[in-house]
């Protein structure tokens, strides 16, 4: 099904149910075609509330979307292209709380050319197989996060963050040791205030930056240890090939990680996420 929205800003919550499958949504461009939702939550841990869905929440017959988050989508086999989600909450007036953008589940998903705005856990790449490709996700704080197995091409993640205190940009899980799991930046941007590349949800989370541009606003160590305990050593933080005034290594923390060559493969080819093939028969 082809869905084509035309431009405008489109106040509402909408939830793509895991039964509504193979959807081509488009608007005309992220800068003319915006769904935003004003919503947050009172949580301290949305990793563990976010990642681990109620089953309520995954019900079919759900079409009331997951609270604290504008753009919900469970369904399989799904094109995005030319849209901006934006979760408008106002933590300057409100206070900072977890106000999501977009919930990206369901396999084999794609999105092209769109956007991901809000201040907190910005977009939760939730589970499964997902690529993404001249995307802008902006952010503070844990603005990446999830246990998903994706790929994210040629797009810039903009950290927001105020305050003396770097932000954060991604905190992934791998909840099972032996998954492939891990969110794979290459041939992106990395830019506006302080902010570490990331921090781990748990102890598998697995990042790797591959030929990313990283300006002056990524900290000397890189990497941050997690708020939820978890032993940093089994993690795999990794970077290889990047340029950039922040892409020192240097001074990195010393359990970040170096790649073999073929390590390195793995994850940067698209048949880390796409091995039979999916990606090229997408409209």
């Amino acid at each position: 099904m082809r869905i084509h929205v035309v431009a405008g800003i489109y106040r509402e919550k909408v939830h793509v149910s895991l039964r509504k499958a193979f959807i081509l949504l488009e608007g005309e461009g992220h800068q003319q075609t915006s769904i935003e939702w004003d919503e947050a939550i009172n949580s301290t841990n949305l990793i563990k509330r976010n990642t681990n869905l109620s089953s309520s929440i995954l019900d079919d017959g759900d079409d009331e979307g997951v609270e604290g988050v504008t753009f919900t989508i469970l369904a399989d086999n799904y094109v995005v292209k030319d849209i901006a989600f934006k979760n408008t909450y106002d933590h300057k007036k409100n206070g900072a709380k977890l106000a999501t953008a977009a919930l990206v589940g369901g396999d084999k998903g794609s999105f092209y050319r769109c956007a991901f705005f809000a201040y907190q856990n910005t977009l939760n790449d939730y589970s499964d197989r997902h690529y993404f490709e001249e995307c802008q996700i902006e952010g503070a704080i844990d603005f990446i996060f999830g246990k998903a197995r994706s790929i994210y091409a040629n797009s810039t993640l903009h950290s927001i963050m105020e305050g003396s205190q770097p932000g954060w940009i991604t905190k992934h899980a791998r909840f099972e040791p032996d998954l492939q799991a891990a969110y794979v930046f290459k041939y992106c941007t990395v830019d506006g205030a302080k902010t570490f590349l990331g921090r781990p949800g748990n102890s598998n989370s697995t990042v790797v930056f591959y030929e990313t541009y990283m300006a002056d606003n990524v900290v000397p160590e890189g990497w941050d240890v997690s708020d939820i305990g978890d032993d940093v050593n089994p993690t795999t933080f990794a970077e290889d090939s990047c340029s950039g005034p922040g892409s020192d290594t240097t001074h990195r923390v010393k359990w970040e990680k170096k790649l073999s060559p073929q390590q390195l493969e793995n994850f940067i080819s698209i048949q880390f996420i796409d091995q039979e093939g999916w990606l090229s028969q997408q409209p």
